[in-house]
């Protein structure tokens, strides 16, 4: 007790004040924290002893706020409840500085997609969501030679082998009891070879060749037409498809699944299944400037009232003023926070699976762990990279990742291993691109230099922006047409046109001296993750990569990436986008939650209450 009085009399902001916070899911009704130094006058204080709805909506009349939606999620207070509007405030929206509300213009590149709809898909061809497409099934049995072995020999002879197609997957048992899996091949987007009157090719997609024999030429006949059908490229089959969210709770598990994104934070409760996130907004934090103690998160930030009192900043991004290993442990803690409160959900009957944006120091993964132990005193807690759940999200464990948000990452992976040389970590990402895309902007005489125009033009980037195939033919065949996009009434500029900039500004992701930046391109930092790997899975690693991140979401950027590494590489690439790759952290993180995995990483409080956790081996980014 004595330390904490000390700390509250210092002044220190962070984990003293959390116990305040997590009262309020005691069995007692809880009261919303209120500061000692905090002026609220009687009405307020008569209402707080009513029930929590008649309190939310003195509030909201009170600060004269509306709702935005008909069915509007729990409003998490700050770490230190706000005060009352000041008459600085009032004078601002009379002045007519706050005549634009930003939420709603904000909330429009939040929303998350309908799933009973097809997904949208860009530019880059489409992708079969079509789990029960019309694919016929075939089984029996025939002789295989070893993998690689096109023609049999004294020790490697031909075997017989029991052979299921389904749902474009070959798989191959020791006998027709289908007990013991013994292979299996991905043939969608392979080839099958007609090599003898019994003898066929078989190519998956990630390469891996094997040749089969059939008992006779009917028989050949027969396993060529029904194979053919499953080497239709359809990736359905390569990546996870979330489902709706139930409604039954008792469906749900008690694994709190948060992604920490540099931009955004996603949040849900995992289930049987992975889900798309409950909770989707901005990272953001913003801090009184008069009072520390006092902060915001999440949409609240963007109120009227406290954008004109309070500093605004995002504290996960990559800053030079902080070391890249380390984390905002009270922007950590308030983030957290009002994930739980918007679940509405109590942290003590709760497991958490945290999805990382970047490498922490052991120091820091011990301050993270105590936070969540000693102060949200969860019952178990497992930490992963971004890029690591990414790969899950494409139900493999061998490929290159190239996960760009506002970070970019490029991660080889072999059999659930990264490859250490190979892998390349750089803060170019959406940052970057926001801010040369600004530049451009006021070459046209568009000023959006603020901290909430960020978020226009991010909306500019999503809706004009694309990368060409080829940029130097693109340029020379550019005939003049510019293109307009209307933005959030109300704001300073309703429309933007852009003409040559739709494609130049993109075009630094794979020359980044454009941008002014001595490193290499996407395509350069994946065809050295490959080189890195060894030289028995280069093949498969080349024809597996895998995007991730809402950067990969610009239109044509599959293609482009493909025709970079098509020069450069001696093996034709592939490249896997996910429609729902703007989730697959998130995605890879759900799935990661109902594996066995998960039960052998994950670090419980009781194992951290007798000092048997190690978090630096249990919590590898």
């Amino acid at each position: 007790m004595n330390k904490e009085k000390k700390k509250e009399e210092s002044g220190e902001t962070g984990l003293p004040s959390v116990r305040k916070l997590l009262a309020k899911f005691e069995n007692s009704h809880p009261q919303p924290p209120m500061p000692a130094n905090q002026v609220v006058n009687k009405v307020v204080k008569q209402t707080i002893k009513e029930d929590h709805r008649n309190m939310a909506t003195v509030q909201t009349e009170k600060r004269g706020l509306e709702m935005t939606g008909s069915v509007e999620p729990l409003q998490s207070p700050p770490l230190v409840s706000t005060n009352k509007k000041s008459d600085a405030g009032s004078g601002d929206e009379k002045a007519g500085k706050a005549k634009w509300d930003p939420q709603m213009f904000v909330r429009s590149l939040y929303n998350l997609p309908v799933l009973d709809e097809p997904a949208n898909l860009e530019e880059d061809g489409p992708v079969s969501l079509d789990s029960s497409s019309s694919c016929p099934s075939i089984e029996g049995y025939m002789e295989k030679l070893p993998a690689g072995r096109k023609r049999p020999t004294m020790w490697n002879s031909w075997k017989k082998h029991y052979f299921v197609a389904r749902n474009g997957v070959l798989h191959i048992y020791n006998n027709k009891s289908q007990t013991e899996l013994l292979e299996k091949l991905e043939l969608f987007g392979g080839q099958v070879d007609f090599m003898d009157s019994n003898m066929l090719g078989l190519e998956d997609r990630k390469g891996q060749y094997v040749v089969v024999r059939c008992a006779s030429h009917k028989a050949t006949q027969e396993w060529e037409s029904a194979l053919s059908f499953h080497t239709q490229e359809s990736y359905s089959k390569t990546f996870i498809s979330p489902l709706p969210v139930p409604r039954e709770i008792k469906v749900m598990s008690n694994i709190v699944v948060v992604d920490l994104g540099g931009a955004s934070i996603r949040a849900g409760i995992g289930g049987p299944s992975p889900y798309l996130p409950m909770l989707f907004f901005p990272s953001l934090m913003a801090v009184n400037p008069d009072n520390q103690h006092e902060k915001f998160f999440g949409f609240d930030v963007l109120k009227a009232e406290v954008r004109s009192r309070f500093v605004i900043h995002s504290p996960l991004l990559p800053a030079k003023s902080i070391d890249k290993y380390s984390v905002d442990l009270v922007a950590l803690c308030g983030l957290l926070l009002k994930v739980f409160q918007d679940l509405r959900v109590d942290p003590k009957k709760c497991e958490l699976q945290l999805s990382v944006p970047r490498n922490f120091n052991a120091k820091t993964k011990l301050a993270i762990a105590a936070l969540l132990f000693d102060e949200f005193e969860v019952r178990a807690v497992n930490m992963g990279h971004q890029s690591v759940f990414t790969l899950h999200s494409y139900n493999t464990n061998t490929g290159v990742v190239v996960d760009i948000g506002e970070r970019m990452d490029v991660v080889p992976i072999v059999s659930g291993y990264k490859v250490q040389s190979g892998l390349s970590r750089s803060t170019t990402g959406g940052m970057e691109l926001c801010g040369h895309m600004r530049h451009a902007l006021l070459g046209r005489n568009y000023s959006l230099t603020s901290f909430l125009d960020t978020f226009m033009v991010r909306q500019v980037v999503e809706r004009l922006c694309y990368l060409a195939r080829n940029f130097d033919a693109e340029y020379d065949t550019y005939g003049g047409e510019e293109k307009a996009v209307n933005l959030s009434q109300g704001s300073k500029i309703s429309t933007v046109t852009l003409g040559t900039e739709r494609f130049q500004i993109t075009e630094g992701i794979f020359k980044p001296e454009l941008w002014g930046l001595d490193q290499a391109g996407v395509h350069v930092l994946v065809k050295k993750a490959i080189s890195e790997c060894s030289l028995d899975v280069r093949k498969e690693v080349s024809q597996s990569i895998y995007l991730g991140g809402g950067l990969t979401l610009i239109p044509g950027f599959k293609h482009r990436l493909e025709v970079e590494l098509a020069k450069i590489l001696p093996v034709r690439p592939r490249v896997h986008a996910s429609p729902y790759r703007y989730h697959a952290a998130y995605l890879g993180a759900c799935a990661h939650a109902i594996s066995p995995a998960y039960d052998c990483s994950k670090i419980t409080r009781t194992q951290w209450i007798e000092g048997k956790a190690d978090v630096a081996a249990s919590w590898v980014l």
